[in-house]
C-alpha cells in the first residue's frame, strides 16, 4: 500500500510523495498533514478511485437545467426560433432518462463498493429517488416528442420535478461524500 496523509483541517487525502508544499484542496502548509491509514482495501480504492458516479451524476443535472432553460425560453418565446429551441428540448428529453439511468447503475456500483451494501437509510432514499427521476424523465420524454404544442406547461411542471429530483440526489450524495465502510 502507499504512504497516505491526511490533511487535519479539511480531511483531503494525498499520497505522500505527491503532497507539494500546500493542501491541493485548501492550501493550509504540509505541516498540516499527518499519516493517514486507509482501512479500505486496495480492489476498493481503485474503483471507488475511479469516480464514475461522481462524474455520471452532472449529466441528468445539467440535462435537466437545460431541458428547464429552453422550455422556458420557448414558453415566453424570447428568440424568433421556438422551434429550435423546441426541438432541442426533444434532444435534450431523449438524452435526460439515458444519462439518469447511467448515473443509477454507476452509484449502485458506488454504493455496493462504499458500504458493502445498499439498504443504508440515504442510500435507499437515493435509489427511491433515482427510481423516480428516470421514471419522470422517460414520461417527461414522451411527452415532449409525441405531445402537442398544447402540453408546454405541463413539459415545465414535469421537468421543474426533475431538476428537484437532482437537488435532492446531489444534496444526499454530498453528505456521502468520502465516507465508506473499512473492509
Amino acid at each position: 500500500m502507499k504512504n497516505k496523509v491526511i490533511c487535519k483541517v479539511c480531511g483531503f487525502i494525498i499520497e505522500q510523495q505527491k503532497l507539494g508544499e500546500v493542501c491541493p484542496a485548501c492550501g493550509v502548509p504540509k505541516s498540516a498533514f499527518e499519516g493517514y491509514n486507509d482501512k479500505i482495501s486496495e480492489k476498493r480504492r481503485k474503483i471507488l478511485d475511479l469516480n464514475l458516479h461522481s462524474m455520471m451524476i452532472h449529466f441528468p443535472q445539467a440535462i435537466s437545467v437545460m431541458i428547464l432553460g429552453l422550455l422556458l425560453l420557448h414558453l415566453i418565446q424570447f428568440f424568433h426560433f421556438p422551434v429550435n429551441l423546441l426541438s432541442c428540448s426533444q434532444v435534450l428529453s431523449i438524452l435526460l432518462p439515458l444519462s439518469v439511468l447511467g448515473a443509477i447503475m454507476t452509484g449502485l456500483l458506488v454504493g455496493k463498493t462504499q458500504f458493502k451494501k445498499l439498504n443504508t437509510p440515504i442510500l435507499k432514499l437515493k435509489i427511491t429517488v433515482a427510481i423516480l427521476f428516470v421514471l419522470l424523465s422517460s414520461i417527461l420524454a414522451l411527452l415532449i416528442i409525441f405531445g402537442g404544442p398544447l402540453a408546454s406547461w405541463l413539459y415545465l411542471i414535469l421537468n421543474g420535478i426533475c431538476v428537484l429530483f437532482s437537488i435532492i440526489l446531489g444534496d444526499n450524495g454530498g453528505k456521502l461524500r468520502g465516507l465508506a465502510v473499512p473492509n
